[in-house]
């Protein structure tokens, strides 16, 4: 489900800000929901994806959030996998 889905259904409203909630604080970030459902940063960059968008707004590799309880944080088995390192 992408957010334009949430606009035509009318479940979010457009063309209003946006902000990211709870990590407001460590890393704050706004943007603007579009009459199209697009999420637009300051720097003009719109994206239809969510994770994109706060990955770009935040400037975070999203991809650090998540870890394994066996084997650390995904980034890191990211880039084994990358490397060609696989188990």
């Amino acid at each position: 489900m992408r957010v334009t889905d949430l606009v035509t259904l009318g479940l979010i409203e457009p063309d209003v800000a946006l902000s990211i909630g709870g990590f407001s604080l460590q890393f704050p970030a706004e943007a603007h929901l579009t009459a199209e459902g697009r999420v637009r940063l300051p720097d003009g960059r719109e994206f239809t994806d969510l994770v994109a968008a706060a990955a770009a707004a935040t400037g975070l590799d999203i991809w650090h959030f998540w870890q394994s309880e066996h084997s650390g944080p995904l980034s890191s088995a990211r880039e084994r996998a990358r490397r060609g390192q696989l188990a």
